[in-house]
This record gives structure tokens, sequence and C-alpha cells, in this order.
């Protein structure tokens, strides 16, 4: 048999230390390697853990190593690549999964060789769509630890396929990277080491290859490794040991012998935890994730290409240098946030960096644009872009300042626009404004919060005017909100509040009934930042025993806000087998919001906590029975189960930890009915948990989970060694005032744009009132507009290098769909080229043409992903 041995380290960049903190010993990590190599020419590779940060780090201490690097890497004796960060495969956008290899691959390659493989050693479980993520780069291999089991493949080696049908060829590393760790000077010690790894691992494996990994997390190079390699062979010759590479590795393992085809994702504790309910910890971070993600990706960006096609200049380095900030928080640790405050506070300066570089970028872009529109019509004008990609119609919420205390607003054709004020604030402009030399004087703004009656084809923006006139009011004749049955009526549904305050949902065309939404709920968490567990004896509460304070916000023929405020008591501490005796009182705030024509009901719940180690989540019940229910995914939904077909076996089998039907999410969630979709939105809400009562499903959604340390020892759901270190995390507790926002939506067919409604949700319009005089651009203008349901947009950018731009798009849905139109302003873009995700065309690929403004896409996969090049001649 061939052992091939891997030199590596496991790099956590930031974990129980800060970044800083690490790069001390990162620093001399590196001069030992670099030294090291240099010196022994039998030592002829060592990983890098499979990303390229590092080097960045290290060469901002110590610039003048840089070529001694580039040497080394150009070898192939330091591997690199192909990620920036390790990441975590769940939590992070899509799109940032596909920067995350985009700009690794453009770090490693500037010193000269990306490592082909897709090396995932420490990721707390593998997404379903990594093969199609690889594949779209042209990696051929993966490699991975966490989540597999023998039920989905006994192997070792296998091939991986998304749903879209990407492959890569797989290896597990089923005892972890440190199986070989112990290698050392004692040749006894290492015989031990190949006989223990034999023991394990040949039944498993293709009989010719057993992957070794000599290293372990933040571990320095083993300089006696040649000198150990040489002696098994002398010791052991009916073997052959090699200080080996995984690429190597890979092309001998899957050169023989036919491999099991696996499908989905991996994300059970059986052999090695994945800590399945890691997604509850800290959401004030996974939500600044979320917004921080959402104004790069699908504000800034989109902005900064329009705005660059008429001719403001394109700034590659500043919006790289946000993604980075952004990356560098998806390490694997640090997004799941496993670390220490301090770690943790770090994270969220990096995200406020981010959010400071998008939002001037946007803003300028913003700005460029709008000044360079003609204006139509008299008055103040109001640019809205819609970002979303597909058409857009109906009642939109904005916020504008304008000295006008009474308006109305027309469109450029002078026809008057429907809106509703719904709140209205006024300011002082010298509070925030400074003028060197001059007296501030005062000047009065008014802040407004409006819906206005919008009409977009597609991405792009178009211009209102606000005119001055004294007749505006709300009208207030047939209001939504029934103050008297507490009762919404809109054009598609009512919302009655139950006596316990809970909300029951009527879809007036189908009559479909979902009641019990909107459901708090309160229990202990004796877990720590890993993983929720609740206490031996848990204790749950809510609020539902009696009506709450109900107070009208605004309430209109058109939209109308409800305030639900709940009191209740919760015991101030939970210990590991109990709940404490002594209680305070909670206070839940929620913000029910509806619109006329909208079948969407919005919430937005805050949250005052200071009990500690609790958590509080709120609930939807699904109203038919089911077997399985959707969610988003980084590339559209995929399905899962409702229940486990024995969900006794993690503690009959002695796995490392529970696995019960807790599951990562990215915008959505819900269920399939004859009649429609029942579909719950979130923003930053990144997990959901699925229980059954009386055969109808229930979908938790943790709001808030607190925790007091980093690792603890022997939880209910997780017995035995802690994860992590015993270290007090106060903010971890999340003592203040939190807000979620979240939606529940029933569509009354299958067929409906899921796509486009997340993109709704997600997207509210962009708004900019210029005040420079106009220039020659129409003041409403259409740059692409999807046509068909359930295909999105991920991205629209600059192409990395030349003078196109990447149009990205998925298919939302886990079927296939044909003859895909999308149409495109032919006077900014005349060809359309393919390629993969690493922006290089795909000049045999031609399933699409692009005539008289309309690409046509003959097929897209299931959650395929499909990037053009557009071109203007």
């Amino acid at each position: 048999m061939h052992f091939n041995i891997i030199s590596h380290t496991h790099w956590d960049r930031e974990w129980h230390k800060t970044f800083e903190e690490y790069r001390v010993r990162l620093v001399a990590f590196f001069d030992n390697l670099i030294d090291l190599l240099e010196h022994d020419p039998e030592y002829r590779s060592f990983l890098m853990d499979g990303q390229t940060i590092v080097l960045e780090d290290y060469l901002a201490i110590k610039p003048y190593k840089k070529q001694q690097l580039q040497q080394l890497i150009k070898e192939k004796r330091i591997i690199v690549g192909p990620w920036y960060i390790q990441p975590d495969e769940f939590i992070p956008g899509g799109e940032f999964q596909i920067r995350n290899l985009l700009i690794g691959q453009q770090v490693a390659e500037e010193f000269g060789e990306t490592m082909q493989v897709g090396y995932l050693p420490d990721s707390f479980g593998q997404a379903a769509q990594i093969p199609q993520l690889l594949q779209g780069f042209g990696i051929e291999y993966a490699v991975f630890w966490r989540g597999l089991t023998e039920e989905e493949c006994p192997d070792l080696d296998f091939i991986w396929q998304s749903n879209d049908g990407s492959t890569v060829k797989t290896t597990v590393l089923a005892e972890g990277y440190g199986n070989a760790r112990m290698l050392n000077a004692s040749l006894d010690n290492n015989v031990g080491v190949i006989q223990e790894n034999i023991e394990k691992l040949y039944a498993k494996s293709g009989k010719h290859n057993l992957l070794l990994m000599c290293g372990f997390d933040q571990r320095n190079a083993n300089p006696q490794l040649p000198d150990i390699i040489k002696a098994l062979n002398e010791q052991m010759p009916a073997h052959q040991f090699t200080l080996s590479t995984l690429e190597e590795y890979l092309a001998a393992a899957f050169r023989t012998g036919v491999k099991k085809t696996v499908t989905g994702e991996f994300r059970k504790g059986k052999y090695m935890r994945v800590h399945v309910s890691i997604g509850m910890t800290r959401m004030d971070i996974k939500q600044e994730n979320y917004h921080t993600q959402t104004l790069m990706q699908r504000i800034a960006e989109p902005l900064m290409s329009c705005a660059s096609l008429q001719g403001l200049d394109y700034s590659r380095e500043l919006a790289r240098q946000a993604y980075k900030y952004i990356l560098q928080n998806h390490a694997h640790d640090s997004i799941c946030c496993v670390c220490t405050d301090s770690t943790h506070e770090q994270m969220m300066q990096r995200y406020h960096s981010a959010r400071q570089i998008a939002k001037v970028l946007a803003d300028d872009a913003f700005t460029f644009i709008s000044h360079n529109i003609a204006w139509q019509q008299a008055g103040v004008p109001v640019v809205l872009f819609n970002l979303s990609g597909t058409a857009r119609r109906g009642l939109e919420k904005i916020t504008l300042v304008t000295g006008l205390e009474h308006f109305r607003m027309v469109d450029g054709e002078q026809r008057p626009v429907k809106m509703d004020i719904i709140s209205k604030a006024v300011f002082n402009q010298n509070d925030v404004q400074i003028e060197i030399g001059s007296k501030n004087e005062d000047v009065l703004l008014y802040q407004y919060e409006l819906l206005v009656d919008v009409d977009f084809t597609g991405f792009g923006y178009q211009t209102l005017y606000m005119q001055q006139h004294n007749a505006i009011a709300n009208s207030a004749n047939q209001p939504l909100f029934d103050r008297q049955t507490a009762t919404f009526t809109t054009d598609y549904f009512r919302l009655h509040i139950q006596p316990n305050g809970a909300l029951t949902y009527t879809d007036r065309a189908t009559g479909e009934c979902f009641t019990d939404l909107n459901y708090l709920i309160e229990n202990g968490s004796a877990g720590d930042e890993y993983d929720y567990s609740p206490p031996l004896q848990d204790i749950r509460c809510h609020p539902h025993h009696v009506m709450p304070e109900i107070q009208i916000v605004h309430n209109s023929t058109l939209a109308a806000q409800v305030k639900l405020t709940f009191n209740f008591s919760v015991p101030k501490e939970t210990f590991a087998d109990r709940r404490s005796d002594e209680t305070l009182n909670q206070t839940i705030v929620c913000l029910v919001s509806v619109k006329k024509d909208c079948r969407r009901v919005d919430f937005r719940t805050t949250i005052d906590n200071q009990a500690n180690n609790h958590r509080i989540c709120v609930t939807f019940r699904d109203n038919q029975q089911g077997d399985r229910h959707f969610a988003e995914q980084q590339y559209g939904m995929l399905y899962r189960a409702n229940t486990l077909a024995d969900p006794q076996a993690w503690t009959r089998e002695g796995w490392e930890e529970r696995y019960y039907p807790i599951y990562p999410q990215q915008r959505y969630m819900g269920f399939d009915h004859a009649s429609g979709r029942a579909i719950i939105f979130n923003k930053g809400l990144v997990n959901y948990e699925i229980t059954v009562n009386d055969s109808l499903p229930i979908v938790s959604i943790p709001l808030l989970c607190t925790m007091d340390y980093m690792g603890k020892q022997d939880l209910v759901d997780r017995p035995g060694r802690r994860s992590g270190l015993h270290l007090p995390v106060p903010d971890s507790l999340l003592h203040g005032s939190h807000t979620f926002e979240y939606a529940f939506m029933f569509t009354d067919a299958l067929s409906g744009d899921l796509a486009a409604q997340a993109d709704y949700y997600q997207l509210p319009l962009t708004v900019k009132t210029p005040i420079n005089a106009g220039g020659n651009m129409a003041d409403k203008m259409m740059l692409f507009s999807v046509g068909t349901p359930n295909i999105s947009v991920m991205a629209f950018k600059r192409c990395e290098v030349g003078s196109g731009y990447i149009l990205r798009l998925v298919n939302q849905s886990a079927e296939k769909i044909k003859n895909i139109h999308i149409t495109i302003n032919k006077a900014w873009f005349t060809r359309a080229r393919k390629a993969n995700l690493k922006e290089q065309e795909l000049y045999t690929d031609n399933n699409f043409t692009l005539a008289d403004g309309i690409l046509a896409i003959e097929t897209m996969k299931g959650n395929e992903i499909i990037t053009f090049i557009l071109d203007r001649f």
C-alpha cells in the first residue's frame, strides 16, 4: 500500500485568540517554514491549509520575504489556495463563496501556483452545492472532514454531485486532518501510528492508497519528516511511504476502480461534531453579516456597474477591499461565532469598515447616475432604483428627505402617483452640515417614510417628482386594520390577532388558513457558543396567555402597521440542571406591517434582553401534514425531511452530538401546498428547526440564544468533552435591545416567482433626491430584466479584467427550467459571452443567444449558476 504523507498546518486566523495574537505566531511559523524548506531539499512540499490570506498577513509584517515565498510557491514546495480563507459553508452567501475562491486564486496566482483541490478540513458540515462551486473554477477534486457517515457513503473516495449535475472527485478525512500528527523520532511510535491507520481506514479505502495528514492546529512543519519516511520505508518494505501532496494522492486514488456517486449535504455528527445548532450563536453578528453582504453585493456593486456604463470610474480595488473585510469574517470559527469576545469585537469592526466603503461607493455611484438625468417635470426629482433584476410593481416603501412639508408625487408624464405617508419627522440640517467661515443657519427638513406606487420593468431606475401641494392626506375611509375585530384585510388575505396574541392568516382566494403564527417561545439555554442545549430540567415560557397591548402605528386604505407588546416572566438564569427560581420581566415588541396589494406580512420584533442563558424563538405552524419542506441555500432551494427516520440513533449508537431537524437557511424556507406555497422569509436569521405536533409541522426560528462560555462539557445534546475552551464570553449573553426581521407569505400557485419575492423582501428601493441640475439621460431606464420565474440575478459587476460586465444568474428552483428569457437593453449591451466562475470565457457552451435585446437560454438545471460577460460595442 502507498501511504501519501501530507505535511501541513491548519491555521485558524482567529479563534481562542485574536487575529493579531495569532499573527505573532504566524510570523514565526513562516520564518521557520521558509528556513526549513530552503535548507532541506528533501522536504519537497508543505500544504498551507488551502487558504491564501495567511500570505498577506505574513507579508504585511515582513514584506521583504515575498520573493522567497514566491520562489517556494512556484516550485510547489509551499502549496497554497484555492480559498482566500477557510470558510464556513452554510452561513456566507453564495456570491461570497464565489469571491472567496476568486480572490483566493488571484492571490495564489500572484505567487505562482494554486492548488486545484477544494480543501475543507474543518468546516462544520458540507453544503450540497460545493461541487458546482468548485467545478465553476475548474477544480475537479475536494477533500473534507466533517459530516459524512456510512449511510451516505461507506468509502473514503467517492464522486460528489450537486443538484445541477456538477461533480468533483472527493476524499473524506475519516480520521480528521491530524491522523499522522503523532509521527516523531521514535520508530516504534511511528509503526504504531501506521498500524492504527491501517486498522481504521483500510477497509474503507481503495486498497492501494491511504492519506496520512501530518499536522494540526497552528502546528509548525515537522522537520524530521523526511527521515521518518526513510525509516518507515526501511522498516515496512511491503508498503511505500512518500512525502506527497493532495493532488498526487487524489490522482492515484481515482485512477482505478469505480467510485460511488453521492449527492446532497453532509451534516451528521456521528464521528465528529458538526455543531448543527451553531447558527443560533451571536445572532447580532450573523445579522450584521447579512446586511453587509446585501449592501456590497446587491446594492453597491450593481450601482457602481450602472454608473460605470455612464462614465464613472469603477474602483475594483475598493470593492475588492470591502469583499476582503467581509470574507475575513467568513472563516469557519469566525462567522459561526465560537470565538472570544475580543475576536467578535474585531469582526464587527471589519463589517463596519466594509459597510463604510460600500456605502460611499453606492452613494457616489447613485449620485453620478442621478445627476446625469434630464428632468422631465417641475418639482423636486426623486430617483428610485430597483436593484432586484425583475419587474417590480405596486406599493413600495421608501424614505426621503425634503424641504417640502406638503407635496404630491407625479411621474415623468405628469401622472399622479399613488402614495401613503407612514411617518414624518422634522430635523435641522444645521445639526449635520458644516459650513466653514459662515454662520450656520437653521434649515428645517422633513424626513418621510412613505409608500409609493411604482412600475419597474426590471433592473433600473425611474424618476418621480415632488410638487408643492396642500391637499396631501392619508385616506382612512376604509383602513386595512379594524380595531374592533383586531383584523387586517388586504386584497389577498385576512390577518386576525388571536386572543392570545398570535396570528391567523386566511388566504382570500383559496381559503387556506394558518393559525398560531408569530407564536413566541422562551426556554433555557445550558449550551455554549458551539451548540444550543437545554438544561436537564427545562422550563418553557411564552407570553400567549392574554391579548398583548395593541397600538395602531399607521392605518390607511393602502397600508397598516400595528405594534403588539408582550410582557411575561422568565427565569433570570439557567444552569446545567435547571432554571432559576428568580424571575424577571421579559418585554417583546412586534411591529406587524401589511400592504393592500401585497401577499406578505412583515414582522419587526424587538427583544429587550436582561436574562442570562436563554433562548427566544418565533414559531409558525403549517396547516397540512407533509414529509418535507424547502429552504434556500447559497444557490437556490433544496428539499429536506421534516422528520428523521431514526431520531434516537444518535444516543443508541453513541454519536458525538445529537442530530435533529435543525437546518441552515439563507433568505427563506417553506412548504409546498396543493394550492400554493407557505413561505417564511428572514433577514439574517440563519437557521430554523422543524418539529411536528398533531401531525402538523411547526417551524421554530431562533431569534436570540445566549450563553456565558465558549465551551462546556457534558451537555444534554452533546455529551462528553467540551468544544473550544472553557472561557467566559459575557458579550454572548447579548444583554440589551435586539431587533429581528422576518415575514410570512402564502402564494396562490407553486409556479409563483419565489426568487423575485425573496429579492423584493431583501432589497428595498434605493432612493436619491439630487440637488444638482440634470444631465441628458432619460428619467426612466431599464438595463436588464429577468422574465422567467425563479431565475434570479446573483451579481452584476465589472469583470475582474477587461471592459466587460458580469451578469450572474441562478436557477432558484430545484428543477430544470427551459426557455429562459432575459431582456437586455441593447443600447448598452450588444454581445453576451458565457463564462465560468473564474470569468474565463467558455467557447464550447452555446445553449444561448442574444438577439434584438433578448438573451435566450435553452435550459438551466436545478440550482444551476450561469455567468455571462456582457459587452458594449
